[in-house]
């Protein structure tokens, strides 16, 4: 084989490699940013669902703490209403 010719199987080799490279990279970089998606969505999801359930358990202490002073002072109103 003449030098021409090794120079440009080489070349085309070259252009192979490069593009299998580039169509590699396309392909690793998509799958890397759905897997980051997707981990976002999985955390934000678990964030709001446990904002929520710190919600739900502050709203219950509020309010069995407000029926319980609610009750109290009725207790405390009657009691005085009697005397």
């Amino acid at each position: 084989m003449n030098r021409l010719a090794e120079l440009q199987e080489i070349n085309r080799y070259m252009g192979h490699f490069i593009s299998n490279m580039a169509s590699l990279q396309e392909i690793y970089m998509g799958n890397f940013v759905t897997t980051m998606q997707q981990e976002q969505e999985i955390y934000m999801g678990n964030f709001v669902t446990t904002m929520q359930q710190e919600q739900e358990l502050y709203m219950s202490h509020f309010v069995t703490h407000i029926l319980k002073e609610q009750e109290a002072y009725m207790q405390s109103f009657v009691s005085n209403m009697k005397k």
